[in-house]
């Protein structure tokens, strides 16, 4: 599953509800553009992370609006 969420944090509760909803979880998510616009809003990495996923991400460099990979913790996942 992929998307361009343009801020995860105020998108996070209609994640929860899509994946609540789904018969069968997808493996991979993928979401771009993960940090708002406006860099000042701070929130902590664990907040954006999803039960059940490894999370991988970059959302920690600074002016970049991030990326972050959940991959089902059923399968083997490496981030280098």
């Amino acid at each position: 599953m992929y998307s361009n969420v343009d801020s995860l944090l105020s998108k996070r509760h209609e994640l929860d509800l899509l994946l609540n909803s789904l018969e069968t979880k997808p493996q991979i998510i993928a979401l771009t553009e993960v940090n708002h616009k406006n860099m000042d809003i701070k929130y902590e990495v664990y907040e954006l992370s999803i039960p059940g996923y490894i999370m991988h991400h970059n959302i920690q460099n600074k002016g970049e609006r991030g990326v972050v990979i959940y991959v089902s913790s059923d399968l083997e996942s490496i981030y280098t």
